[in-house]
C-alpha cells in the first residue's frame, strides 16, 4: 500500500472511499460529523471538512478491502490530508494514556 499526504483537495475528492472511525461518546473532535458505514452499517464519524461525495467506510471494513485487493494483485493507494496524520496521531496518543 501507498499513502500519498496532500493538500490537494481536488485529489482527495476523487479517492473512492473516505476512512472513518466509529462513533464514540464524546466524539474525537466535537465538531465530527455521523454517519453509517457504507459496507456494514456501523455508525462512524468524520471531520467536516472531508469531501462530500466520497462513500464513507469504517477502519475495519476499508483493512478487509484493502487485504482482499492486495491478495489478488492489486495496489492501493491511501490519500491524506497533513491535518489528518496530525489529528491521527493525537488520537493514538490519547488512546495511549
Amino acid at each position: 500500500m501507498k499513502l500519498k499526504i496532500t493538500t490537494n483537495r481536488k485529489l482527495m475528492a476523487s479517492a473512492d472511499v473516505l476512512v472513518c472511525v466509529p462513533v464514540t461518546m464524546p466524539l474525537v473532535l466535537p465538531d465530527n460529523k455521523v454517519d453509517d458505514c457504507a459496507a456494514c452499517g456501523r455508525r462512524i464519524q468524520y471531520r467536516p471538512t472531508a469531501p462530500r461525495k466520497v462513500t464513507r467506510m469504517c477502519v475495519d471494513c476499508v483493512k478487509e478491502e484493502i487485504a482482499e485487493k492486495e491478495a489478488r494483485g492489486i495496489k492501493t493507494e491511501m490519500i491524506a490530508t497533513p491535518t489528518a496524520i496530525e489529528e491521527a496521531i493525537a488520537m493514538l496518543k490519547k488512546d495511549e494514556q
